[in-house]
């Protein structure tokens, strides 16, 4: 699955926030560049956060793809080490919630 071309940016438009994308050979979004999702009020005055939030998705799901990517390589380490007999100690337990957690937005980012 591919995805729009990044940064993606939020613009209120004097109406509504657009979701907008660099045309080719730009670095960044402007007003006129093409939409990639609108945010409309909904009568919580949300609409703001709603189109940072979406405007920051391409980079969440990269973020968390390369977390994911570190609690892996970590994973093999404390298993290669339980092997040798060794102990190792990592702060917090919560990874097989986090890494569970990480693996389902990323499915739902990827349509899955």
């Amino acid at each position: 699955m591919s995805y729009t071309k990044r940064p993606w940016k939020a613009i209120h438009n004097g109406r509504f926030f657009e979701i907008n994308a660099p045309w080719d050979g730009e670095k960044e979004a402007r007003i006129n560049s093409p939409s990639v999702a609108y945010v409309w009020n909904v009568g919580e005055n949300t609409e703001e956060a709603n189109a940072h939030l979406i405007a920051a998705a391409p980079d969440l799901l990269e973020a968390l793809r390369n977390a994911l990517a570190r609690v892996n390589d970590m994973e093999i380490i404390l298993n290669e080490a339980r092997e040798l007999g060794l102990t190792l100690f990592v702060c917090g337990d919560s990874w097989p919630e986090l890494k569970v957690a990480a693996e389902a937005a990323i499915a739902k980012a990827e349509g899955k």
